[in-house]
This record gives structure tokens, sequence and C-alpha cells, in this order.
């Protein structure tokens, strides 16, 4: 079969008329099934009459960008590691170590318990985040800030204050 070259909408269904009696006949000596496609489906594309005026295309843009969502940044356990540690004013690699004192394991928690409630991670995920933390370390923590929430009225408050930051 040769390149052909359609320059209207008739040349193509004509050439597509043609192409599907080729197949059919060649499908016919060798006693073939014809497939279930016989003619391939070309439209012809008429070119535009002439181009669209900058104006137009501006309006269209400007009404696209009014109507846009924005949305916030993706929430990551980086993102959320970084902003429990300037609410309680420790350096960040204390999240990730393998100290136990009561002013870093009670920030790391509400920080496993943000990615938790904040990210789609699993428990491992989160633990690796967390300096290889093991998933019922997190499971751990998950468990006890819910239980915090709702018997201290002032942890309830930071972590409010938190998600605030996290979806603003």
């Amino acid at each position: 079969m040769s390149l052909a070259v359609c320059e209207s909408a008739e040349d193509v269904r004509r050439l597509a008329r043609e192409r599907a009696e080729w197949r059919r006949k060649q499908f016919a000596k060798k006693r073939a099934p014809a497939p279930f496609v016989t003619a391939p489906v070309i439209e012809a594309v008429e070119p535009a009459p002439e181009p669209i005026p900058a104006e137009v295309v501006d309006r269209a843009l400007d009404r696209i960008e009014s109507t846009a969502v924005m949305r916030p940044p993706p929430t990551t356990a980086s993102r959320i590691m970084q902003l429990v540690c300037v609410r309680f004013n420790m350096p960040g690699y204390l999240l990730t170590s393998d100290r136990r004192t009561p002013m870093i394991v009670r920030p790391r928690q509400i920080a496993m318990w943000l990615c938790h409630m904040h990210t789609n991670l699993s428990y491992p995920q989160i633990g690796r985040k967390f300096g290889g933390k093991d998933h019922t370390t997190v499971i751990h923590a998950v468990r006890r800030i819910e239980e915090m929430r709702r018997t201290h009225p002032d942890i309830a408050t930071i972590i409010a204050e938190l998600e605030a930051e996290i979806l603003a």
C-alpha cells in the first residue's frame, strides 16, 4: 500500500473504504476470520477559519484562573516534624533520636499522631521517618495522644493549633 494524502473528509472516507476492502480481500484469501475493526476510524480535521484573538484567550484564561481552587501544599511527615519542632522550640534531630525524656517523647508522639492523621503513611513508614522506630511505637503514640486529647485540654489546644498550621 502506498502513502496517501487526504485533503478533505471525503478523501479520508474514500481511503478508509478502499483499505477496508483491501483487508477483506486479504483475509478472504487466507480464510482467516476478519478482525473486529475492519475499517480504521479517521476523522478529517478542518483548519480553523481564522486565528483566535488574544483578548478572547485572555478572558477565557481569567475565568479559568478565577474559578480554580487553590489547594494547600501536600502534607508531608517532614513538614509536620518541622512544625512540631518550631512549636516546642526544639531541634529537629531530637524527634528522630533514641532519647526518651518527657520533653522529647511528648512532641514526638504528637508528631506521629499528626502524621497518622494528615498523611497517607502506614505505621511502619511513619516509624522509619522518625529514626527507624518500630510500627508498634507509632501505634502506641497514636493511642496515647488520642487518650491525652480527651483528658488534657492543653494538649488538645496544642494539637488544634498545629492542625490549623498544617491545613493553612
